[in-house]
């Protein structure tokens, strides 16, 4: 058998790039998304975890691998359940510490490997709302069956998601899709894949946005660096049955080239990438693909809280990406609390970003989930290294202060 060819990006990737994805950080950050840098070894003694196959009904027939957390006092009485999305190329496992934390606050808590990664079966869509949407809708019906969730009506559970990065896309397009979502708590994540990967080849932001994207131009960069490590980590991800028949693979004898590099991405993805890392040009059939899959067309579906959290440190997703999100989520009338701190996909989160972003996420679902916690308000939280602004009210040391303002730019306050 020849050797497997290697991923056009690869050639993409420079030494330094290659160092960096040793660091452990931000191969945590960049490969999985995560906010969150620890994992834990074993949960809590009155949490149980069960593991279970869940088949993806649907366009297609598949497995997906879940481990649902269950609170002892969920036996006698039930709770309202939190679905975990985890980063691009990793899995479930990559969100088990977050899973325990929101367990041990007493919810209900359901994670997955997303289609194409891990043990799943299936090829990876970058949550195509006909395939990754679809089994996020399934796992809210396998939540609705479940003595231990409380629910709101039959087949309609209690329920809220959160995930960074492609957990935080899976959340925003999945409330535009499922009005069963109750809340959400996006973080670090797009608006729009297009303009995400390329900045300069698509329409000049808004002339009030607050965190204002790159104008546009004629010959602008496509992301391919970004781009190259997503691909390169998804290209070769194992897991699932060998044996399964997946309705994007050719059938044996007439695998090419193209095929070897394509890992278990869907075939259109694969081309458009492959076509874009050549020519690094946005074609109207690569804007289809990525367009598809952003919530920027969606935004006006979402009525479900949200709270969203990005990063200062991001040059994936930079803050303009939140700000678009935003917006269009709060033109329904929907509560949205806008929340930046000082890492993101190009690293630097540190342990109090950890803590201070639980407490804001498990206080968001508190309220709009349990139905019991104070109302958290849609202010603006942001870290601000200098002297206060007038009329900011401010907590934290001198190196890194959280100043409060009663609403993000442009949006009004409902506190």
């Amino acid at each position: 058998m020849p050797p497997r060819s290697q991923p056009l990006l690869d050639s993409g990737i420079t030494g330094s790039a290659r160092h960096l994805l040793a660091l452990p950080l931000l191969l945590l950050i960049a490969m999985s998304g995560q906010v969150v840098a620890a994992s834990s070894s074993a949960a809590a003694d009155d949490i149980g975890i069960e593991t279970l196959t869940v088949r993806a009904d649907g366009a297609e027939d598949i497995d997906l691998d879940t481990s649902l957390y269950l609170p002892a006092a969920t036996q006698d009485t039930p709770a309202p359940a939190v679905i975990v999305g985890h980063g691009f190329g990793g899995s479930k496992d990559s969100v088990e510490t977050e899973a325990l934390a929101l367990a041990e606050d007493g919810y209900v808590v359901l994670t997955y490997s997303a289609r194409g990664h891990g043990a799943s079966g299936g090829l990876i869509g970058l949550n195509d709302p006909e395939f990754e949407i679809a089994d996020l809708s399934g796992m809210i019906d396998t939540l609705a069956e479940r003595s231990e969730v409380a629910t709101d009506s039959d087949g309609d559970p209690v329920v809220g998601v959160t995930g960074a990065s492609y957990g935080g896309a899976l959340s925003l397009l999945g409330a535009a899709y499922d009005d069963r979502i109750d809340a959400i708590v996006p973080q670090i994540t797009w608006n729009s894949l297009t303009r995400s990967l390329f900045p300069d080849q698509v329409g000049a932001p808004e002339a009030d946005a607050f965190a204002g994207a790159p104008a546009p131009g004629q010959d602008g960069v496509f992301k391919k660096l970004w781009a190259g490590l997503f691909f390169s980590s998804a290209s070769g991800l194992g897991g699932g049955d060998p044996g399964e028949d997946r309705a994007d693979e050719p059938a044996p004898g007439t695998l090419g080239v193209t095929d070897l590099t394509c890992g278990r991405f869907r075939a259109q993805v694969c081309q458009a990438y492959q076509e874009a890392a050549v020519t690094g040009r946005l074609t109207p059939e690569i804007a289809d693909i990525l367009d598809r899959v952003s919530p920027a067309g969606v935004l006006d579906r979402i009525d479900a809280p949200t709270m969203l959290i990005q990063g200062l440190s991001d040059s994936l997703f930079p803050l303009s990406e939140a700000d678009a999100n935003a917006r269009g989520i709060a033109e329904n009338g929907t509560p949205v609390k806008m929340v930046w701190y000082r890492g993101g996909h190009d690293g630097g989160t540190d342990q109090d970003d950890v803590v201070r972003l639980r407490a804001l996420t498990v206080a968001w679902f508190d309220h709009y989930l349990k139905r019991t916690g104070p109302d958290p308000g849609t202010s603006f939280e942001f870290p601000e290294p200098n002297a206060l602004a007038a009329g900011l009210s401010a907590s934290g040391d001198a190196d890194e202060r959280i100043s409060t303002a009663p609403a993000y730019p442009g949006l009004a306050a409902t506190d």
